[in-house]
């Protein structure tokens, strides 16, 4: 499976990563969205429900992939 994670609120499917700088959870680049009849199927195949939705992946000026926070 290449996605990981699912949002059910805002219907996210998604890797996650880790803030380069102060390690907090990111969402990786490229998440899908899917529709909500899928997100039993998703979570029976493996994928992991997270209640909030962390930030997506940034890139600071020193090319370090940082959270919205860094």
């Amino acid at each position: 499976m290449r996605f990981t994670h699912i949002h059910k609120a805002s219907n996210t499917w998604f890797d996650l990563g880790e803030c380069e700088v102060c390690g907090a959870p990111v969402q990786e680049p490229n998440g899908v969205s899917v529709h909500p009849k899928d997100h039993v199927k998703l979570i029976e195949i493996g994928a992991i429900e997270v209640h909030t939705l962390p930030p997506q992946l940034d890139v600071n000026e020193d090319g370090e992939a940082v959270c919205g926070n860094c």
